[in-house]
């Protein structure tokens, strides 16, 4: 299902979503700070995949427990998103231009298979790293303050880091090629 009018979603009821496994929300302008605040008051419980993008919200986007079958989330153009709260058992998880959003920390993160980063300027930091038992890819590009120090358990099969320049010796020690720019 996809929503570019968050109204939808207040208007008709949380109730109408309840069996929604597949969610994408674009450039809803409409959405305000007291709906996304908490997603417990509206994103169904069955929901497995989350696509999200709005340029206007702010401030942090949390996360409730109920949402244990969500596995993969992607998060777009959101330049004012400040924060993920309560992550849980994600099977990919992908940023992409979130500006604002300093650090990430996932609860279990050793069933993350998945992991994309790109074109957040502010990022500086992944909690955990050294839990990331099963990563499969990984994927940092144009986070120029991001910053690792923990080494990875696990090599993950794919992995592209470009244009984060404070990675060059994480990328040296995980034998990983860095780039300086994407072809």
């Amino acid at each position: 299902m996809q929503i570019s009018d968050v109204r939808l979603i207040t208007e008709y009821g949380v109730e109408n979503f309840m069996t929604v496994e597949h969610l994408t929300i674009d450039k809803c302008s409409e959405i305000g700070q007291n709906l996304l605040s908490t997603t417990k008051s509206w994103l169904p419980s069955k929901l497995r995949f989350l696509q999200f993008s709005s340029a206007t919200f702010s401030g942090g986007l949390n996360f409730h427990k109920g949402l244990s079958m969500l596995s993969r989330l992607e998060i777009r153009s959101c330049t004012k998103l400040e924060s993920l709260i309560g992550l849980h058992e994600l099977d990919a998880l992908r940023g992409l231009g979130c500006h604002q959003i300093l650090s990430l920390h996932l609860h279990n993160p050793d069933v993350l298979r998945d992991l994309e980063i790109s074109d957040c300027q502010g990022f500086m930091y992944i909690g955990g790293l050294s839990d990331f038992t099963d990563l499969e890819s990984l994927k940092l590009l144009h986070c120029p303050l991001l910053q690792l120090r923990d080494l990875m358990p696990v090599f993950p099969e794919t992995a592209m880091i470009c244009c984060c320049p404070r990675l060059k010796k994480w990328c040296e020690w995980h034998e990983i090629e860095y780039k300086i720019k994407l072809l």
